[in-house]
């Protein structure tokens, strides 16, 4: 990990970032003084393009008043404005190209640091993490610590107080024995005083017997006899009272036992006591150590999540402050917009000024005012475009009637020349090859007598070519026919051949001529119902444009009065295409709705109405019923679900109930058997 983060390190430091910034912000500064120029340069142009276009607007190429050559030279002169800020535009382009590619050579091979910074991110969240429970194990240590000396202090008391009850215990056993041992001594020591007094009878007694003599000898044998007698019973006492003693020191120790018991019974029903309450505590601080427990993991995962919240909230505040500073040449950006506007669709300051007035009173009848100022000029424009389509119109419908004219002319001549060449069949009758030829000519003229016409030059001269002439023989306006009928046979069939050349060559030239203008009549033909559509059209928007003008007008304080003979016509248009039944049928249904429905029934139709009055309405009244119908879903699945649980819950209570019936019916069976053993 630390070699990335060096590597990383080093890439940055090789870009070397602030001097990059320098360079950029040079850079900056640079292209935007070529951005002020150049929208001052594209500003001089557009006014020069408007001036030359509004100069040069209505010249047409057939007036010779201005001068071709002061044209040419104004247009070179803006061409040439317009070729300098082409070149402007790409040196801008070429160093913004430089520029990129600089900043692409020193961030091509630097890595991401997004992924390092999540890492050290990571390792800081963790780091955090482990101190906290770092923290929580030191702390559950010393709790620890102080239970281990309570329960070592309670043992030590425990201890201490077995150790009273155990040396009592000893010494009552002592005193016990001492006291027997006393008793017996004293007893003991009266034996022996006894025996010592025995001793000394016996001893008189022998001493009486030596002086007396000889004197019966049954007296000493009953002494020695009673003696025995009464060392027997002494010993027997004697093992009688060992016996008693030991018995006596049994008993004494069971009473002191049965004594310490007893305390010891209520030291352990009260230490017992104790210990059901400090388990109870252990274990409501177990259960609060592990809420505590699952309270910090909650909190260490709300922090960390706050902290991945917090890093990426940093991340967006940095985006949308780089988009803010992106963005702070906002005002700029709209001035040339502006001026683009101005440039391209060639906005006036007056157009300017009333928007500007239009931001500042954004009132509706302002609005309607501007648009309906907007509507008027655009109306002029159209107004305008239709007189020059109409004018059009004229100068195509007088061709038409100058072709027209062509045509019936070329039509006669063609007619007068089918005449002579059939004059010419009655005296070339001899050669066959001639007369199929000129017949074959003539049924193609016939076929072409509807709709066919001649060159551009017979259209503009109206008169026969020379070969027309040669073929006839004669001018078409003279009948010098005679003339050809008074040769000679050998003369005709001489003269025949270059005279058939000329035909067949002839009939080809008005074959193709007469195709190129059947051509010619059906584009102007095609150009003419283009023409009449477009006036359909133009009529239909004007309709629509004198609508939209009296709508707006209705906004105005005064009467929208007619000022103009076309406006008066397209308001005559307007109020005939106005149904009268319409009209009668609105009054009849508002008048049912005032008059004759029930206040319910107007209440709905009205809601009807404003439901269903525009597009936002209606989809706010569809989210609403979507909304209710599954508000409705929601609460009815609540309910069902409640109703289940209640009768889950209904059902646990009575098999709870049957359980305890059971039992107690099983207890009550074992008692009874038992009461019966």
């Amino acid at each position: 990990m630390s070699d990335i983060i060096t590597q990383a390190i080093s890439s940055w430091n090789k870009a070397c970032l602030p001097d990059i910034q320098t360079e950029l912000d040079q850079n900056l500064l640079k292209i935007k003084e070529w951005e002020d120029k150049s929208l001052q340069s594209r500003q001089v142009i557009a006014t020069s393009t408007k001036q030359l276009n509004k100069k040069y607007k209505n010249v047409t190429t057939s007036s010779n008043e201005i001068a071709n050559a002061t044209i040419i030279s104004e247009y070179k002169t803006l061409i040439k404005k317009y070729q300098h800020e082409v070149d402007d535009l790409t040196n801008r382009a070429n160093t913004s190209e430089r520029v990129i590619v600089k900043l692409y050579e020193k961030f091509g091979e630097v890595p991401n640091p997004e992924p390092l910074l999540l890492q050290l991110l990571h390792k800081n969240d963790n780091n955090d993490t482990i101190n906290d429970l770092k923290k929580k194990i030191l702390d559950n240590e010393q709790t620890y610590k102080k239970k281990i000396l309570e329960l070592e202090a309670n043992q030590a008391k425990i201890l201490a107080k077995k150790v009273v009850a155990k040396e009592s215990e000893l010494h009552s056993i002592w005193l016990e024995k001492e006291s027997n041992w006393k008793s017996r001594e004293k007893e003991l020591n009266n034996t022996i005083e006894k025996l010592k007094q025995l001793q000394k009878e016996e001893e008189e007694a022998a001493k009486k017997n030596t002086t007396k003599g000889e004197e019966s000898n049954e007296v000493p044998s009953i002494n020695s006899g009673d003696f025995e007698l009464v060392v027997g019973e002494l010993e027997s006492c004697q093992r009688r009272i060992i016996d008693l003693e030991k018995r006596n020191e049994t008993l004494s120790g069971e009473v002191s036992k049965l004594s310490n018991s007893s305390e010891k019974d209520s030291e352990v029903h009260e230490k017992m006591f104790e210990i059901k309450q400090l388990e109870s505590e252990v274990s409501i601080l177990v259960t609060k150590l592990d809420q505590s427990q699952d309270e910090n993991s909650d909190k260490a995962n709300g922090l960390s999540m706050l902290q991945t919240q917090i890093a990426a909230l940093n991340n967006e505040v940095s985006v949308l402050k780089r988009k803010l500073n992106n963005y702070s040449d906002y005002d700029k950006i709209k001035q040339e917009l502006n001026s683009l506007k101005k440039i391209e669709f060639g906005f006036d300051e007056e157009d300017e000024e009333n928007d500007g007035t239009s931001k500042a009173d954004s009132t509706v009848e302002m609005g309607l005012v501007q648009v309906n100022k907007k509507l008027q000029n655009k109306l002029a424009e159209l107004r305008g475009n239709v007189a020059d389509m109409e004018q059009d119109k004229k100068e195509f419908q007088l061709q038409i009637g100058a072709l027209q004219s062509q045509i019936s002319d070329l039509k006669s001549q063609n007619e007068t020349l089918e005449e002579d060449l059939e004059k010419l069949d009655e005296v070339s009758s001899k050669f066959t090859d001639t007369q199929s030829i000129i017949s074959a000519m003539t049924t193609t003229h016939r076929s072409f007598k509807t709709g066919t016409s001649f060159a551009s030059h017979q259209r503009n001269t109206g008169q026969l070519s020379p070969t027309s002439s040669i073929v006839a023989g004669v001018d078409p306006t003279t009948s010098n026919i005679n003339s050809i009928n008074a040769h000679d046979s050998s003369t005709s069939g001489v003269a025949n051949n270059p005279i058939m050349k000329i035909v067949t060559q002839q009939r080809d030239r008005f074959r193709s001529k007469n195709v190129q203008l059947e051509k010619q009549i059906k584009k102007l033909q095609s150009e003419q119902d283009g023409l009449t559509r477009k006036l359909e059209k133009l009529s239909d928007d004007n309709k629509k444009l004198y609508e939209k003008i009296k709508y707006l007008s209705s906004y105005q304080r005064g009467e929208f009065e007619v000022h103009d003979v076309e406006e008066q016509k397209y308001e005559n248009i307007y109020n005939e295409s106005l149904h009268p039944m319409q009209n009668f049928r609105q009054r009849e249904i508002s008048r049912y709705h005032n008059y004759k429905m029930n206040p319910l029934d107007k209440l709905f139709s009205t809601l009807a109405k404003y439901i269903l009055a525009n597009k936002t309405s209606r989809f706010c009244f569809l989210f609403y019923c979507l909304g209710l119908h599954a508000l409705l879903m929601i609460m009815f699945t609540y309910g069902i679900n409640v109703q289940a649980t209640g009768y889950a819950s209904d059902s646990g209570m009575v098999q709870t109930s049957a359980t305890n019936l059971i039992s107690n019916n099983n207890g009550g069976a074992g008692a009874g058997s038992i009461g019966k053993f």
